[in-house]
């Protein structure tokens, strides 16, 4: 229920969304193709607030409308020509220089290694800035996605489970904080009441969790 109304607050809500939660107590959530969103049952725990929660699903779905995922396997496509080049370029050279031919296949490789974390620190900035709006649309705390990433920042492990999970998928930066922190602000002060529905459910699954 509460994914089908961030989705509804999108900007792209023509698109059709599938919400289903995992049974894990690592704090991470992710997008599919076709709209599918998963959410682990340790971000659901870790959240102090039900905008915390949005927050992050806001943020998967603006992943979805943009198409990041269908956009990085496009990119993704190019990868293994180039890095044959590479190796084809770094073989021919190892016939004059071993050393010279490691540096050109180390150096194809680190290149599209950068411009793979390029467009993945692109794509998360964007769907903060998505992922902000849907929020504010919605009716939940803007506030509530950077305090939510100053979180991760701290790269803690405490009661309410692993955060350093979410960063493998999800680079963070300083100044991906930063801009989050100042686009909340300038969304204003919103005051939010969690419902009961999320209050049983995180209560819940505390209870259930192992």
């Amino acid at each position: 229920a509460l994914g089908q109304r961030l989705a509804a607050a999108s900007p792209d809500n023509r698109q059709p969304f599938h919400f289903f939660v995992l049974e894990d107590p690592s704090v991470n959530a992710f997008a599919l193709p076709a709209g599918f969103i998963g959410v682990h049952t340790g971000l659901l725990t870790a959240a102090r607030s039900e905008s915390e929660l949005a927050a992050v699903i806001a943020h998967e779905i603006a992943h979805v409308t943009q198409r990041h995922i269908a956009r990085m396997m496009a990119n993704s496509k190019n990868s293994p020509l180039l890095t044959g080049i590479g190796v084809l370029a770094g073989a021919a050279a190892a016939t004059k220089s071993s050393e010279a031919a490691q540096a050109i296949i180390t150096g194809t490789m680190a290149v599209q290694a950068q411009k793979q974390l390029i467009y993945s620190q692109q794509a998360e900035s964007e769907a903060d800035r998505l992922g902000l709006n849907t929020l504010a649309s919605a009716g939940f705390d803007p506030k509530a996605m950077p305090y939510f990433l100053e979180k991760l920042d701290r790269r803690t492990i405490d009661t309410y489970g692993d955060l350093t999970q979410y960063l493998r998928t999800h680079p963070l930066t300083i100044d991906r904080i930063s801009d989050t922190r100042s686009r909340a602000n300038q969304l204003g002060n919103r005051g939010t009441q969690t419902s009961l529905d999320y209050e049983y459910a995180r209560e819940k699954l505390r209870v259930l969790s192992p």
